[in-house]
């Protein structure tokens, strides 16, 4: 008989120690910034109008946009700054949580010499945490694509 009684508590021990762990895990998950970023297309009424950059805010609390933009492989540094201010959005701009927003992609004339060597999307919170998207994007192939300047297609 005490055998059974010592084989509940430790049975019971182990559940509540693994249920203690698994609780903690899901705690620190939960106040975690979690951020999507993805590249998107723009169709209105008319059909197919452009490209943008979809932020998806995936956390349980409010975050601030600092910026967004395109990650690239080279020239430049580590990054290409796509938007400061847009009409309907000023930067940092506040997301509640599980909400998003496309940033319609506007590309300078002196940014488009970069476009080939474009490896992904990114997006920066005002805490300093840089999420990226995906380079393999089909979206991303098809705006790097159609913006590349004509003379860097040829060569």
């Amino acid at each position: 008989m005490e055998q059974v009684g010592l084989i509940f508590a430790i049975v019971t021990g182990f559940i509540g120690t693994l249920l203690g762990f698994l609780n903690t895990i899901h705690a620190i998950s939960r106040d975690r910034v979690k951020v999507r970023v993805k590249p998107g297309m723009v169709v209105d009424h008319y059909g197919f109008r452009g490209f943008s950059i979809v932020v998806v805010n995936l956390s349980r609390f409010p975050i601030s946009i600092r910026e967004i933009g395109f990650l690239l492989r080279k020239p430049r540094g580590n990054k290409l700054l796509l938007v400061k201010t847009m009409a309907q959005y000023k930067f940092p701009c506040s997301m509640e949580p599980r909400t998003s927003f496309g940033a319609e992609i506007i590309i300078q004339e002196e940014d488009k010499k970069f476009i080939p060597s474009i490896k992904g999307v990114y997006v920066e919170t005002e805490c300093g945490s840089r999420f990226s998207g995906s380079g393999k994007d089909p979206i991303l192939k098809e705006f790097i694509q159609q913006s590349s300047p004509s003379e860097e297609l040829e060569s």
